[in-house]
Protein backbone atom coordinates (compact mmCIF):
# COMPACT_ATOMS: atom_id res chain seq x y z
CA UNK A 1 0.00 0.00 0.00
CA UNK A 2 1.32 3.55 -1.10
CA UNK A 3 2.02 6.42 1.51
CA UNK A 4 -0.71 8.48 -0.37
CA UNK A 5 -3.28 5.81 0.44
CA UNK A 6 -2.24 4.84 3.74
CA UNK A 7 -2.39 8.49 4.53
CA UNK A 8 -5.59 9.05 3.15
CA UNK A 9 -6.94 6.34 5.21
CA UNK A 10 -5.63 7.84 8.20
CA UNK A 11 -6.84 10.66 7.54
CA UNK A 12 -10.72 9.86 7.31
CA UNK A 13 -10.36 7.59 9.85
CA UNK A 14 -9.83 10.36 12.07
CA UNK A 15 -12.67 11.84 14.38
CA UNK A 16 -12.36 15.22 12.69
CA UNK A 17 -13.05 14.16 9.48
CA UNK A 18 -16.39 12.87 10.27
CA UNK A 19 -17.32 16.11 11.58
CA UNK A 20 -15.98 17.79 9.33
CA UNK A 21 -18.15 15.73 6.73
CA UNK A 22 -21.01 16.64 8.77
CA UNK A 23 -20.42 20.52 8.74
CA UNK A 24 -19.74 20.20 5.17
CA UNK A 25 -23.05 18.67 4.24
CA UNK A 26 -25.26 20.61 6.39
CA UNK A 27 -22.99 23.59 4.96
CA UNK A 28 -24.46 22.63 1.71
CA UNK A 29 -27.91 22.68 2.51
CA UNK A 30 -27.77 25.92 3.58
CA UNK A 31 -27.97 27.47 0.14
CA UNK A 32 -31.40 26.54 0.21
CA UNK A 33 -32.16 28.85 2.96
CA UNK A 34 -33.33 32.28 0.48
CA UNK A 35 -35.52 29.70 -1.56
CA UNK A 36 -38.81 30.74 -0.10
CA UNK A 37 -42.06 28.61 0.36
CA UNK A 38 -42.71 26.24 -2.28
CA UNK A 39 -46.01 24.08 -3.00
CA UNK A 40 -47.66 22.42 -0.31
CA UNK A 41 -45.70 24.71 2.00
CA UNK A 42 -48.17 27.19 1.31
CA UNK A 43 -50.84 24.46 2.29
CA UNK A 44 -48.88 24.40 5.82
CA UNK A 45 -49.13 28.57 5.75
CA UNK A 46 -53.34 28.16 5.01
CA UNK A 47 -53.94 25.61 7.93
CA UNK A 48 -51.93 27.91 10.40
CA UNK A 49 -52.20 31.90 9.24
CA UNK A 50 -56.04 31.18 7.31
CA UNK A 51 -56.93 32.74 4.40
CA UNK A 52 -59.78 32.67 1.93
CA UNK A 53 -61.92 29.58 2.99
CA UNK A 54 -60.75 26.54 1.22
CA UNK A 55 -62.83 23.18 1.57
CA UNK A 56 -61.35 19.56 2.53
CA UNK A 57 -59.89 18.69 6.11
CA UNK A 58 -56.32 18.10 5.19
CA UNK A 59 -55.73 21.53 4.10
CA UNK A 60 -56.17 22.30 8.10
CA UNK A 61 -52.45 22.01 9.12
CA UNK A 62 -53.28 23.86 12.65
CA UNK A 63 -53.77 19.94 14.41
CA UNK A 64 -54.33 16.48 13.62
CA UNK A 65 -55.72 16.20 9.62
CA UNK A 66 -58.47 13.79 9.50
CA UNK A 67 -59.42 11.82 6.62
CA UNK A 68 -61.69 13.86 4.36
CA UNK A 69 -64.98 12.28 3.57
CA UNK A 70 -67.14 12.76 0.23
CA UNK A 71 -68.85 15.72 0.65
CA UNK A 72 -65.42 17.58 1.16
CA UNK A 73 -63.86 15.93 -1.80
CA UNK A 74 -66.80 16.76 -3.97
CA UNK A 75 -66.54 20.41 -2.88
CA UNK A 76 -62.55 20.16 -3.42
CA UNK A 77 -62.77 19.31 -6.84
CA UNK A 78 -65.73 21.31 -7.23
CA UNK A 79 -63.63 24.44 -6.95
CA UNK A 80 -60.21 22.86 -8.41
CA UNK A 81 -58.26 21.67 -5.93
CA UNK A 82 -58.80 18.23 -7.40
CA UNK A 83 -59.18 17.09 -10.73
CA UNK A 84 -62.30 16.15 -12.47
CA UNK A 85 -61.16 12.80 -12.49
CA UNK A 86 -60.60 12.73 -8.95
CA UNK A 87 -62.19 9.72 -7.13
CA UNK A 88 -65.00 10.73 -4.49
CA UNK A 89 -63.98 8.05 -2.42
CA UNK A 90 -60.22 9.25 -2.10
CA UNK A 91 -58.63 10.20 1.14
CA UNK A 92 -55.31 11.59 1.83
CA UNK A 93 -54.65 12.41 5.33
CA UNK A 94 -51.09 11.82 7.50
CA UNK A 95 -50.86 11.42 11.40
CA UNK A 96 -48.01 13.39 12.11
CA UNK A 97 -48.27 16.00 15.17
CA UNK A 98 -44.88 16.65 16.24
CA UNK A 99 -43.62 17.41 12.79
CA UNK A 100 -47.01 19.91 12.50
CA UNK A 101 -45.99 21.02 15.92
CA UNK A 102 -42.82 22.23 14.33
CA UNK A 103 -44.39 24.05 11.70
CA UNK A 104 -47.34 25.64 14.10
CA UNK A 105 -43.80 27.24 15.81
CA UNK A 106 -42.25 28.41 12.73
CA UNK A 107 -45.56 30.13 11.75
CA UNK A 108 -46.22 31.70 15.24
CA UNK A 109 -42.65 33.24 15.36
CA UNK A 110 -41.82 34.03 12.33
CA UNK A 111 -44.44 33.87 9.54
CA UNK A 112 -42.97 36.24 7.51
CA UNK A 113 -39.32 34.93 7.02
CA UNK A 114 -39.16 31.86 5.29
CA UNK A 115 -35.43 31.34 5.37
CA UNK A 116 -35.64 30.96 9.30
CA UNK A 117 -38.18 28.27 8.21
CA UNK A 118 -35.30 26.19 6.16
CA UNK A 119 -33.02 26.96 8.65
CA UNK A 120 -35.29 25.15 11.13
CA UNK A 121 -35.07 22.36 8.99
CA UNK A 122 -31.34 22.44 8.19
CA UNK A 123 -30.68 22.32 12.13
CA UNK A 124 -33.01 19.15 11.99
CA UNK A 125 -30.87 17.56 8.96
CA UNK A 126 -27.64 18.42 11.23
CA UNK A 127 -29.46 16.53 13.71
CA UNK A 128 -29.72 13.37 11.42
CA UNK A 129 -26.33 14.06 10.02
CA UNK A 130 -24.51 13.56 13.64
CA UNK A 131 -26.47 10.59 15.67
CA UNK A 132 -25.88 8.91 12.07
CA UNK A 133 -22.22 9.60 11.19
CA UNK A 134 -21.90 8.80 15.47
CA UNK A 135 -23.73 5.61 14.86
CA UNK A 136 -21.88 4.42 11.78
CA UNK A 137 -18.77 4.80 13.69
CA UNK A 138 -20.02 3.00 16.82
CA UNK A 139 -20.72 0.04 14.63
CA UNK A 140 -17.64 -0.04 12.20
CA UNK A 141 -15.25 1.05 14.38
CA UNK A 142 -12.58 3.96 14.27
CA UNK A 143 -11.95 2.72 10.77
CA UNK A 144 -11.02 4.79 6.96
CA UNK A 145 -14.35 2.75 5.92
CA UNK A 146 -16.33 4.35 8.66
CA UNK A 147 -15.33 7.85 7.84
CA UNK A 148 -15.89 7.13 3.98
CA UNK A 149 -19.13 6.52 4.71
CA UNK A 150 -19.83 9.43 6.49
CA UNK A 151 -18.72 11.65 3.88
CA UNK A 152 -20.58 10.02 1.21
CA UNK A 153 -23.77 9.83 3.40
CA UNK A 154 -23.07 14.05 4.05
CA UNK A 155 -22.82 14.58 0.59
CA UNK A 156 -25.50 12.42 -1.33
CA UNK A 157 -27.79 14.69 -3.15
CA UNK A 158 -30.72 13.26 -2.53
CA UNK A 159 -30.82 14.80 0.56
CA UNK A 160 -30.95 18.34 -1.64
CA UNK A 161 -34.80 17.74 -2.23
CA UNK A 162 -35.26 16.63 1.05
CA UNK A 163 -34.08 19.41 2.88
CA UNK A 164 -34.45 22.38 0.79
CA UNK A 165 -38.71 21.55 0.96
CA UNK A 166 -39.93 23.03 4.13
CA UNK A 167 -42.99 20.73 4.19
CA UNK A 168 -40.60 17.80 4.06
CA UNK A 169 -39.49 18.54 7.32
CA UNK A 170 -41.03 15.42 8.45
CA UNK A 171 -38.64 13.02 7.04
CA UNK A 172 -36.09 15.11 8.51
CA UNK A 173 -37.22 15.00 11.76
CA UNK A 174 -38.46 10.93 12.02
CA UNK A 175 -34.89 10.48 10.37
CA UNK A 176 -33.08 12.44 13.15
CA UNK A 177 -35.14 11.20 15.83
CA UNK A 178 -34.59 7.24 14.56
CA UNK A 179 -31.16 7.34 14.35
CA UNK A 180 -30.65 9.18 17.44
CA UNK A 181 -32.68 6.06 18.66
CA UNK A 182 -30.25 3.80 17.36
CA UNK A 183 -27.26 5.72 18.63
CA UNK A 184 -29.05 4.99 21.93
CA UNK A 185 -29.88 1.56 21.70
CA UNK A 186 -25.80 1.28 21.16
CA UNK A 187 -25.08 2.77 23.47
CA UNK A 188 -27.22 1.01 25.94
CA UNK A 189 -25.94 -2.27 24.81
CA UNK A 190 -22.21 -1.08 24.91
CA UNK A 191 -21.84 0.93 27.46
CA UNK A 192 -24.75 -0.33 29.93
CA UNK A 193 -26.73 3.34 29.73
CA UNK A 194 -30.63 3.51 29.97
CA UNK A 195 -32.93 1.03 27.72
CA UNK A 196 -35.90 3.37 27.60
CA UNK A 197 -34.29 6.66 25.81
CA UNK A 198 -34.20 4.92 22.93
CA UNK A 199 -37.56 3.46 22.71
CA UNK A 200 -38.77 7.26 23.60
CA UNK A 201 -36.63 8.54 20.61
CA UNK A 202 -38.65 5.51 18.54
CA UNK A 203 -42.06 7.22 19.19
CA UNK A 204 -40.90 10.56 18.43
CA UNK A 205 -39.61 9.45 14.78
CA UNK A 206 -42.72 7.82 14.61
CA UNK A 207 -44.66 10.83 15.68
CA UNK A 208 -42.92 12.60 13.23
CA UNK A 209 -43.32 10.84 10.00
CA UNK A 210 -44.73 6.94 9.92
CA UNK A 211 -41.65 6.26 7.18
CA UNK A 212 -39.37 5.46 10.51
CA UNK A 213 -40.99 2.41 10.88
CA UNK A 214 -38.44 1.45 7.86
CA UNK A 215 -35.93 1.71 10.65
CA UNK A 216 -37.13 -1.24 12.24
CA UNK A 217 -35.36 -3.93 9.50
CA UNK A 218 -32.03 -2.22 10.81
CA UNK A 219 -32.93 -2.54 14.10
CA UNK A 220 -33.15 -6.23 13.37
CA UNK A 221 -30.05 -6.41 11.74
CA UNK A 222 -28.24 -4.73 14.71
CA UNK A 223 -29.95 -7.04 17.42
CA UNK A 224 -28.53 -10.18 15.11
CA UNK A 225 -25.28 -9.19 14.11
CA UNK A 226 -24.56 -6.80 16.79
CA UNK A 227 -25.64 -7.39 19.76
CA UNK A 228 -24.74 -10.44 21.95
CA UNK A 229 -26.85 -9.46 25.13
CA UNK A 230 -29.44 -11.74 26.33
CA UNK A 231 -32.04 -9.00 26.80
CA UNK A 232 -31.74 -8.58 23.25
CA UNK A 233 -34.63 -9.83 22.01
CA UNK A 234 -36.46 -8.44 25.07
CA UNK A 235 -35.63 -5.17 23.81
CA UNK A 236 -36.37 -5.61 20.22
CA UNK A 237 -39.97 -6.61 20.77
CA UNK A 238 -40.33 -3.38 22.65
CA UNK A 239 -39.94 -1.14 19.91
CA UNK A 240 -41.89 -3.48 17.26
CA UNK A 241 -44.09 -3.65 19.67
CA UNK A 242 -44.25 0.52 19.78
CA UNK A 243 -44.22 0.72 15.92
CA UNK A 244 -46.91 -1.81 15.83
CA UNK A 245 -49.23 -0.01 18.25
CA UNK A 246 -48.63 3.24 16.38
CA UNK A 247 -49.37 1.45 12.71
CA UNK A 248 -52.63 -0.04 14.35
CA UNK A 249 -53.48 3.87 15.69
CA UNK A 250 -52.53 5.27 12.46
CA UNK A 251 -54.94 2.64 10.35
CA UNK A 252 -57.56 2.61 12.82
CA UNK A 253 -58.42 6.08 13.07
CA UNK A 254 -58.44 6.28 9.32
CA UNK A 255 -55.03 8.17 8.21
CA UNK A 256 -53.27 7.00 5.06
CA UNK A 257 -53.88 7.59 1.31
CA UNK A 258 -56.71 5.72 -0.04
CA UNK A 259 -58.24 4.96 -3.97
CA UNK A 260 -55.02 6.96 -5.31
CA UNK A 261 -53.61 6.05 -8.47
CA UNK A 262 -49.74 6.94 -6.75
CA UNK A 263 -49.59 5.86 -3.31
CA UNK A 264 -50.43 1.77 -2.63
CA UNK A 265 -53.17 0.77 -0.85
CA UNK A 266 -52.69 -2.93 -0.26
CA UNK A 267 -56.12 -3.22 1.31
CA UNK A 268 -58.00 -2.59 -1.68
CA UNK A 269 -55.62 -3.47 -4.69
CA UNK A 270 -53.30 -5.81 -3.56
CA UNK A 271 -51.91 -6.80 -6.64
CA UNK A 272 -51.58 -3.37 -8.14
CA UNK A 273 -49.49 -2.85 -4.87
CA UNK A 274 -47.14 -5.10 -5.27
CA UNK A 275 -46.59 -4.52 -8.77
CA UNK A 276 -46.18 -1.08 -7.87
CA UNK A 277 -43.24 -2.30 -5.26
CA UNK A 278 -41.78 -4.58 -8.10
CA UNK A 279 -41.70 -1.10 -10.48
CA UNK A 280 -40.44 1.45 -7.45
CA UNK A 281 -37.79 -0.56 -5.62
CA UNK A 282 -34.95 -1.31 -8.42
CA UNK A 283 -35.29 2.37 -9.64
CA UNK A 284 -35.35 3.80 -5.66
CA UNK A 285 -32.30 1.45 -5.55
CA UNK A 286 -30.78 1.82 -8.41
CA UNK A 287 -30.86 6.03 -7.22
CA UNK A 288 -29.15 4.67 -3.74
CA UNK A 289 -26.35 2.65 -5.40
CA UNK A 290 -25.08 4.58 -8.69
CA UNK A 291 -26.99 8.03 -8.16
CA UNK A 292 -29.63 7.52 -10.94
CA UNK A 293 -32.18 10.34 -9.95
CA UNK A 294 -35.53 8.62 -9.72
CA UNK A 295 -37.90 11.53 -9.98
CA UNK A 296 -37.35 11.50 -13.53
CA UNK A 297 -38.62 7.93 -13.71
CA UNK A 298 -42.32 9.30 -13.77
CA UNK A 299 -41.88 11.82 -15.92
CA UNK A 300 -40.18 9.11 -18.60
CA UNK A 301 -42.67 7.65 -21.59
CA UNK A 302 -43.85 3.90 -20.92
CA UNK A 303 -41.38 2.66 -23.40
CA UNK A 304 -38.36 4.22 -21.20
CA UNK A 305 -40.11 3.44 -17.87
CA UNK A 306 -40.28 -0.15 -18.59
CA UNK A 307 -36.67 -0.08 -20.20
CA UNK A 308 -35.82 1.81 -16.60
CA UNK A 309 -37.09 -0.84 -14.43
CA UNK A 310 -35.54 -4.01 -16.47
CA UNK A 311 -32.31 -2.14 -16.23
CA UNK A 312 -32.76 -1.28 -12.79
CA UNK A 313 -33.30 -4.62 -11.73
CA UNK A 314 -30.38 -6.09 -12.99
CA UNK A 315 -28.30 -3.82 -11.42
CA UNK A 316 -29.95 -4.47 -8.30
CA UNK A 317 -29.26 -8.32 -8.36
CA UNK A 318 -25.54 -7.74 -9.74
CA UNK A 319 -24.84 -5.32 -6.39
CA UNK A 320 -27.48 -7.48 -4.22
CA UNK A 321 -24.99 -10.14 -5.33
CA UNK A 322 -21.96 -8.46 -4.32
CA UNK A 323 -23.48 -7.05 -1.25
CA UNK A 324 -24.21 -10.95 0.04
CA UNK A 325 -20.59 -11.77 -1.13
CA UNK A 326 -19.37 -8.92 1.45
CA UNK A 327 -21.80 -10.06 4.19
CA UNK A 328 -20.44 -13.76 4.58
CA UNK A 329 -17.14 -11.69 5.59
CA UNK A 330 -18.55 -9.11 7.83
CA UNK A 331 -21.56 -9.72 9.66
CA UNK A 332 -22.02 -6.03 10.11
CA UNK A 333 -21.76 -5.84 6.96
CA UNK A 334 -25.47 -8.09 6.75
CA UNK A 335 -26.48 -5.60 8.99
CA UNK A 336 -26.44 -2.50 6.72
CA UNK A 337 -27.76 -4.33 3.69
CA UNK A 338 -30.52 -5.36 5.53
CA UNK A 339 -31.01 -2.17 6.83
CA UNK A 340 -30.90 -0.79 3.10
CA UNK A 341 -33.68 -3.08 2.05
CA UNK A 342 -35.47 -2.43 4.96
CA UNK A 343 -35.82 1.26 4.56
CA UNK A 344 -36.66 1.43 1.01
CA UNK A 345 -39.67 -0.74 1.28
CA UNK A 346 -41.76 1.90 2.82
CA UNK A 347 -41.17 4.58 0.39
CA UNK A 348 -41.75 2.07 -2.92
CA UNK A 349 -45.73 2.88 -1.90
CA UNK A 350 -45.27 6.34 -3.40
CA UNK A 351 -44.39 7.48 -6.89
CA UNK A 352 -40.27 7.19 -6.72
CA UNK A 353 -38.43 10.38 -5.91
CA UNK A 354 -34.50 10.63 -4.11
CA UNK A 355 -36.57 12.96 -1.31
CA UNK A 356 -37.64 9.60 -0.04
CA UNK A 357 -34.26 7.68 0.81
CA UNK A 358 -32.97 9.92 3.69
CA UNK A 359 -33.43 6.79 6.21
CA UNK A 360 -31.95 4.94 3.22
CA UNK A 361 -28.77 6.55 2.78
CA UNK A 362 -27.18 5.90 5.62
CA UNK A 363 -26.92 1.74 5.46
CA UNK A 364 -26.52 2.32 1.82
CA UNK A 365 -23.52 5.03 2.30
CA UNK A 366 -21.91 2.12 4.22
CA UNK A 367 -22.52 -0.56 2.13
CA UNK A 368 -20.90 1.78 -0.86
CA UNK A 369 -17.83 2.32 1.74
CA UNK A 370 -17.18 -1.25 1.88
CA UNK A 371 -17.80 -1.90 -1.68
CA UNK A 372 -15.26 0.90 -2.30
CA UNK A 373 -12.76 -1.11 0.08
CA UNK A 374 -13.52 -4.65 -1.28
CA UNK A 375 -12.51 -3.31 -4.74
CA UNK A 376 -9.51 -1.40 -3.17
CA UNK A 377 -8.26 -4.32 -1.18
CA UNK A 378 -9.20 -7.55 -2.40
CA UNK A 379 -6.89 -9.63 -4.66
CA UNK A 380 -9.27 -11.41 -6.09
CA UNK A 381 -11.09 -8.58 -7.79
CA UNK A 382 -10.96 -7.71 -11.21
CA UNK A 383 -8.19 -5.88 -12.93
CA UNK A 384 -10.58 -2.77 -13.38
CA UNK A 385 -11.34 -2.97 -9.77
CA UNK A 386 -9.54 0.29 -9.40
CA UNK A 387 -11.89 1.87 -12.03
CA UNK A 388 -14.93 1.24 -10.84
CA UNK A 389 -13.94 2.64 -7.10
CA UNK A 390 -12.79 5.69 -8.91
CA UNK A 391 -16.27 5.89 -10.69
CA UNK A 392 -17.82 5.26 -7.26
CA UNK A 393 -15.71 8.23 -5.44
CA UNK A 394 -16.31 10.69 -8.35
CA UNK A 395 -20.19 10.06 -8.23
CA UNK A 396 -20.75 9.82 -4.57
CA UNK A 397 -17.97 12.61 -3.52
CA UNK A 398 -16.74 14.23 -6.64
CA UNK A 399 -19.90 15.26 -8.70
CA UNK A 400 -22.04 15.76 -5.16
CA UNK A 401 -19.52 18.52 -3.91
CA UNK A 402 -21.56 20.01 -6.99
CA UNK A 403 -24.83 18.72 -6.96
CA UNK A 404 -26.07 18.50 -3.73
CA UNK A 405 -25.83 22.28 -3.16
CA UNK A 406 -27.61 22.68 -6.36
CA UNK A 407 -30.61 20.00 -5.63
CA UNK A 408 -31.27 21.78 -2.18
CA UNK A 409 -32.69 24.70 -4.27
CA UNK A 410 -35.03 22.11 -6.21
CA UNK A 411 -37.95 23.21 -5.50
CA UNK A 412 -37.68 26.81 -7.07
CA UNK A 413 -38.51 25.17 -10.29
CA UNK A 414 -41.93 24.01 -9.52
CA UNK A 415 -42.50 27.14 -7.41
CA UNK A 416 -41.69 29.12 -10.09
CA UNK A 417 -43.94 27.22 -12.64
CA UNK A 418 -46.64 27.84 -10.28
CA UNK A 419 -45.93 31.76 -9.81
CA UNK A 420 -45.83 32.38 -14.05
CA UNK A 421 -49.20 30.02 -14.29
CA UNK A 422 -50.97 32.17 -11.74
CA UNK A 423 -49.91 35.54 -12.59
CA UNK A 424 -50.46 34.78 -16.53
CA UNK A 425 -54.36 33.63 -15.52
CA UNK A 426 -54.64 36.72 -13.49
CA UNK A 427 -56.83 35.39 -10.62
CA UNK A 428 -57.27 38.83 -9.06
CA UNK A 429 -59.42 39.40 -11.79
CA UNK A 430 -61.73 36.12 -12.04
CA UNK A 431 -63.69 36.84 -8.61
CA UNK A 432 -67.26 35.55 -9.74
CA UNK A 433 -66.33 33.81 -12.90
CA UNK A 434 -65.46 30.34 -13.96
CA UNK A 435 -61.65 29.78 -15.19
CA UNK A 436 -61.36 26.73 -17.91
CA UNK A 437 -58.18 25.74 -18.75
CA UNK A 438 -57.83 23.60 -21.68
CA UNK A 439 -54.23 22.35 -21.51
CA UNK A 440 -52.34 22.63 -18.55
CA UNK A 441 -49.20 20.50 -17.68
CA UNK A 442 -50.30 19.57 -14.46
CA UNK A 443 -53.81 19.52 -12.65
CA UNK A 444 -51.54 20.94 -9.63
CA UNK A 445 -51.79 24.36 -11.23
CA UNK A 446 -54.68 25.22 -10.50
CA UNK A 447 -54.91 24.03 -6.91
CA UNK A 448 -51.77 25.51 -6.28
CA UNK A 449 -53.22 28.82 -7.81
CA UNK A 450 -56.12 28.48 -5.67
CA UNK A 451 -54.15 28.15 -2.63
CA UNK A 452 -51.78 30.79 -3.40
CA UNK A 453 -54.76 32.99 -3.54
CA UNK A 454 -56.25 31.75 -0.23
CA UNK A 455 -53.10 32.52 1.47
CA UNK A 456 -53.03 35.99 0.27
CA UNK A 457 -56.80 36.40 1.63
CA UNK A 458 -57.84 37.38 -1.99
CA UNK A 459 -60.82 36.80 -3.66
CA UNK A 460 -60.94 33.35 -5.04
CA UNK A 461 -63.10 32.49 -8.87
CA UNK A 462 -66.08 30.38 -8.35
CA UNK A 463 -63.83 27.68 -10.17
CA UNK A 464 -60.96 26.32 -12.11
CA UNK A 465 -61.73 23.89 -14.18
CA UNK A 466 -58.86 21.79 -16.28
CA UNK A 467 -60.40 19.85 -19.17
CA UNK A 468 -57.27 18.23 -19.86
CA UNK A 469 -53.56 17.91 -18.18
CA UNK A 470 -50.52 16.88 -19.64
CA UNK A 471 -47.93 17.23 -22.35
CA UNK A 472 -49.50 16.32 -25.34
CA UNK A 473 -50.96 18.13 -28.63
CA UNK A 474 -54.87 18.54 -28.11
CA UNK A 475 -57.59 19.34 -30.67
CA UNK A 476 -60.45 21.59 -29.16
CA UNK A 477 -63.46 21.34 -31.57
CA UNK A 478 -66.81 23.58 -30.81
CA UNK A 479 -69.78 21.29 -31.28
CA UNK A 480 -72.37 23.40 -30.19
CA UNK A 481 -72.64 26.83 -28.80
CA UNK A 482 -72.51 24.78 -25.20
CA UNK A 483 -70.16 22.12 -25.97
CA UNK A 484 -66.58 21.49 -26.29
CA UNK A 485 -64.82 18.19 -27.17
CA UNK A 486 -61.18 17.81 -26.23
CA UNK A 487 -59.63 14.78 -27.74
CA UNK A 488 -55.47 14.62 -26.68
CA UNK A 489 -52.93 12.62 -28.75
CA UNK A 490 -52.86 10.68 -25.05
CA UNK A 491 -55.02 10.09 -22.82
CA UNK A 492 -55.55 11.91 -19.41
CA UNK A 493 -53.71 10.65 -16.41
CA UNK A 494 -50.67 9.46 -17.84
CA UNK A 495 -48.00 10.62 -14.93
CA UNK A 496 -48.04 10.01 -11.63
CA UNK A 497 -49.12 13.61 -10.41
CA UNK A 498 -52.33 13.23 -12.30
CA UNK A 499 -53.20 9.52 -10.62
CA UNK A 500 -53.04 10.94 -7.25
CA UNK A 501 -56.83 11.39 -6.60
CA UNK A 502 -57.99 8.36 -8.27
CA UNK A 503 -56.73 4.82 -9.26
CA UNK A 504 -58.06 3.78 -12.57
CA UNK A 505 -57.19 -0.04 -11.72
CA UNK A 506 -59.65 -0.23 -9.22
CA UNK A 507 -62.01 2.73 -10.17
CA UNK A 508 -62.05 2.68 -13.85
CA UNK A 509 -63.66 5.13 -16.38
CA UNK A 510 -66.36 4.31 -18.56
CA UNK A 511 -67.85 5.34 -21.96
CA UNK A 512 -71.20 7.06 -20.90
CA UNK A 513 -69.82 8.31 -17.35
CA UNK A 514 -70.67 12.04 -16.47
CA UNK A 515 -68.76 14.21 -13.76
CA UNK A 516 -70.72 17.36 -12.95
CA UNK A 517 -68.96 20.13 -11.75
CA UNK A 518 -70.24 24.20 -11.11
CA UNK A 519 -71.11 25.29 -14.84
CA UNK A 520 -70.16 22.45 -16.63
CA UNK A 521 -70.30 18.45 -17.34
CA UNK A 522 -67.97 16.05 -18.47
CA UNK A 523 -69.12 13.14 -20.45
CA UNK A 524 -66.68 10.24 -20.89
CA UNK A 525 -66.42 9.72 -24.91
CA UNK A 526 -63.46 7.04 -25.44
CA UNK A 527 -61.42 5.25 -22.84
CA UNK A 528 -58.13 3.50 -22.74
CA UNK A 529 -58.10 0.12 -21.97
CA UNK A 530 -56.72 0.52 -18.08
CA UNK A 531 -59.84 2.83 -17.44
CA UNK A 532 -58.47 6.25 -18.47
CA UNK A 533 -60.54 8.94 -20.42
CA UNK A 534 -59.23 9.17 -23.53
CA UNK A 535 -61.59 11.61 -25.24
CA UNK A 536 -64.35 13.41 -23.53
CA UNK A 537 -67.25 16.33 -24.25
CA UNK A 538 -67.80 19.25 -22.23
CA UNK A 539 -71.32 20.78 -22.03
CA UNK A 540 -71.54 24.58 -20.48
CA UNK A 541 -74.58 25.34 -18.63
CA UNK A 542 -74.53 28.78 -20.76
CA UNK A 543 -73.03 29.32 -23.85
CA UNK A 544 -69.51 29.69 -24.42
CA UNK A 545 -69.63 33.31 -25.07
CA UNK A 546 -70.68 33.82 -21.79
CA UNK A 547 -68.73 36.63 -19.81
CA UNK A 548 -68.54 34.12 -16.83
CA UNK A 549 -66.08 32.04 -18.64
CA UNK A 550 -62.90 32.54 -18.69
CA UNK A 551 -61.03 30.24 -21.40
CA UNK A 552 -56.71 29.70 -20.95
CA UNK A 553 -54.37 27.64 -23.21
CA UNK A 554 -51.42 26.59 -21.81
CA UNK A 555 -48.56 28.52 -24.18
CA UNK A 556 -44.65 27.52 -24.06
CA UNK A 557 -43.99 28.74 -20.25
CA UNK A 558 -47.68 30.03 -19.29
CA UNK A 559 -51.18 30.43 -20.28
CA UNK A 560 -53.04 32.89 -22.68
CA UNK A 561 -56.65 33.50 -23.06
CA UNK A 562 -58.19 30.75 -25.63
CA UNK A 563 -60.01 31.94 -28.44
CA UNK A 564 -63.18 29.88 -28.71
CA UNK A 565 -63.61 28.25 -32.05
CA UNK A 566 -66.93 28.88 -34.19
CA UNK A 567 -69.09 25.66 -33.98
CA UNK A 568 -68.08 23.15 -35.95
CA UNK A 569 -64.82 24.38 -35.76
CA UNK A 570 -61.73 23.32 -34.24
CA UNK A 571 -58.31 24.68 -32.72
CA UNK A 572 -55.35 22.54 -32.90
CA UNK A 573 -52.97 23.00 -29.04
CA UNK A 574 -49.58 21.91 -29.86
CA UNK A 575 -47.79 19.72 -27.50
CA UNK A 576 -46.40 21.30 -24.31
CA UNK A 577 -42.76 21.14 -23.68
CA UNK A 578 -42.13 19.76 -19.91
CA UNK A 579 -38.45 21.33 -20.23
CA UNK A 580 -39.78 24.54 -21.23
CA UNK A 581 -42.74 24.86 -18.98
CA UNK A 582 -41.07 23.57 -15.79
CA UNK A 583 -37.92 25.74 -16.33
CA UNK A 584 -39.34 28.78 -18.04
CA UNK A 585 -36.88 29.01 -20.47
CA UNK A 586 -38.74 29.40 -23.97
CA UNK A 587 -36.75 27.35 -26.72
CA UNK A 588 -35.20 29.42 -29.65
Amino acid sequence: MSDALTKRRRWLAHPRTLWAAVVLGIVCMLVSIDTGLSADDFLLKYGFLGGTELPWAPLVGSGLPGPGDTTQVVAARDLGLLPWTASTDFSFAFLRPLSLLTHRIDFALWPDQPWLMHLHSVAWFGLFLAAAAAFIRRVEGPTWVAGLAVVILALDDAHGPTIGWIANRNLVMAAAFGFSALLAHDRAARDGGSRWFAPVLFVLALASNEGALGLLPLWLGYTLWCDRRPERWRDLAAVSGLGLAWLGLWIGLGFGVHNSGVYADIGADPVGSILQLLTNFPVLATSLSIGMWSELFSFADEDVRAIWVVTAWVIFVATLIVGIRLARRDPRTAMWLLGALGALLPVTASFPSDRLLLMASVPGAVLLAKFVQHLRDDRRAWRLAAVVATAVLVRHVGLNLVLSPLRARTMEAPQDLVDRSTTSLDLDQAAGHIVVLINPPSDAMAAYGLVLQSVQHAALPDAIHSLYSGLEAVTVERVNTTTLRITPDGPWMAHASERLSRNPATQPFSVGDTVRAPGVTYHIDAVTPDGRPAGIHVVFDAPLEDPRYQFHAWDVIDFRPFPIPSVGDASQLPATDGAAAYFGVAPE
